[in-house]
């Protein structure tokens, strides 16, 4: 799904982990929680990940890659506090949201 189409089920997860103080990453260089749309062959549904400064890359920061697999299980931890059903994404650094058994209304 292109991102210029935003699911419901997007917009719910930003505007939740909004609500508990995360800023969301826009594209640009500056970090933050990314909230992209997941592939239906991975799942479907949202993946969150934490979205390091583009210049931690270049070249890459070891420091860095152990805070991003931090903020993956604490993104797991805070999704699920905020009602969302939640699993990690096989070895990546990203968590994926289903819309399946939501318990908290948004």
């Amino acid at each position: 799904m292109p991102e210029a189409i935003e699911s419901p089920l997007r917009r719910r997860v930003c505007r939740e982990l909004e609500l508990a103080g995360f800023a969301i990453h826009g594209g640009g260089p500056a970090g933050g929680v990314e909230v992209r749309e997941c592939p239906p062959d991975h799942g479907g549904g949202v993946l969150v990940s934490w979205a390091p400064d583009a210049a931690a890359f270049e070249p890459i920061d070891e420091r860095v890659t152990a805070v991003e697999k931090t903020m993956a299980g604490a993104l797991l931890k805070v999704l699920a506090d905020l009602g969302f059903p939640a699993e990690p994404l096989g070895e990546s650094f990203s968590v994926r949201v289903s819309d399946i058994g939501r318990t908290v209304s948004a």
